[in-house]
Formats: C-alpha cells, sequence, structure tokens
C-alpha cells in the first residue's frame, strides 16, 4: 500500500528545495558577475588591442620612413657619384684645353720667332702665292710624352699646318695627317 506523505515529510522537502533555489540562486547571481567581469576585461582588451594596433601603424610608419629615407639617400649618393663623375670629367677637359692653349702659345711663339728669323716660305711641294700659302711649323713636344685629346695638338703622324690671310696674318692652326708610304 501507499502512504501517503505527510506534512513533515513535504515540509522537508520544500525546505531541500528552497535551500536547493537559493544554492542555485548564489550560483547564478556568481554566474552573472563573472559574466560581468568576462565583459569588462573582454572591453579592456578591445581598448587594449585598438591601442595597440595605433601603436603599430605608428611603428609601421616609423619604419618605413627609414627606408625611404634611405632610397632617397641612396638617390642622392647616386647623383653625387654622376656629379662627381661630370666634375672629374670637367677638369680632365679643363687640363687638356690648359694644355692646348699652352701649345698654341708655343706655336704663336715659335712662329712670332720664325718671321722675325725670316725662316718660314713655301712648302716644297706648293708653288702658289706666299700670302695664302700653308706654313708648316714643327709639332710641339708634348709636356707629359702623351697627348691626351687629338683635337688638343698633333698626334703622330700629324704636322701642324699654319694659315695666313693675304696680309700675312694668321688664319689658324689646323693638324694634318701625314700618310707614309712604306
Amino acid at each position: 500500500m501507499k502512504r501517503k506523505p505527510s506534512i513533515r515529510d513535504l515540509e522537508q522537502k520544500l525546505k531541500a528545495a528552497l535551500l536547493e533555489l537559493k544554492t542555485y540562486r548564489e550560483m547564478c547571481d556568481c554566474l552573472v558577475g563573472e559574466r560581468d567581469y568576462q565583459e569588462t576585461e573582454i572591453r579592456s582588451v578591445i581598448i587594449m588591442n585598438t591601442k595597440l594596433k595605433g601603436e603599430l601603424a605608428e611603428l609601421d610608419v616609423k619604419c618605413n620612413d627609414p627606408s625611404d629615407q634611405r632610397d632617397r639617400l641612396q638617390g642622392l649618393g647616386n647623383e653625387t657619384d654622376r656629379s662627381v663623375r661630370a666634375i672629374t670629367a670637367s677638369e680632365v677637359l679643363q687640363e687638356e684645353l690648359q694644355n692646348s692653349r699652352t701649345r698654341t702659345h708655343k706655336l704663336q711663339h715659335q712662329l712670332e720667332l720664325s718671321r722675325k728669323s725670316g725662316l718660314h716660305g713655301l712648302h716644297p711641294g706648293n708653288k702658289t702665292d706666299d700670302r695664302c700659302s700653308p706654313r708648316r711649323a714643327r709639332p710641339p713636344e708634348p709636356r707629359s710624352g702623351r697627348v691626351s685629346s687629338p683635337h688638343a695638338a698633333p698626334a703622330d703622324g700629324q704636322r701642324v699646318i699654319m694659315y695666313n690671310d693675304e696680309f700675312g696674318r694668321s688664319t689658324g692652326l689646323q693638324a694634318h695627317r701625314l700618310l707614309y708610304n712604306n
């Protein structure tokens, strides 16, 4: 037979259920508190992440800036190298010009000396008037033993010919190649 639960049994069950309900409520409150704490932590992590992203962007700009500066400096270095080469070439040309001027001055001096001494005349194969005929001058020896430009002074196998106008004034020097028949 079944026995009817007594009031006391029911009261005890109710008390046990009430205790269990309190325990569950405390557990629920604890879980809600933990959830709130975790949400706060997540918000602080998001804020920290945003801050770190900003710092990373700044560092990226700072890192790229030296790369850009390096590229610009390499460009400036290349331009400087080109400038140095151009200056060196200019100095070589200035030296050649000075050598050419020195040779021209020496040739003019030799011409004046030959005019004063009366040693200039017609070229042996030329039977033209003295006033417009080319006169040969002895090519000067280069100071350094080499000629740095074929236009600066006569090279091996060349002679300098002095041309005069009808009044006997110099109209310029020209270098002509001599052909040697062997």
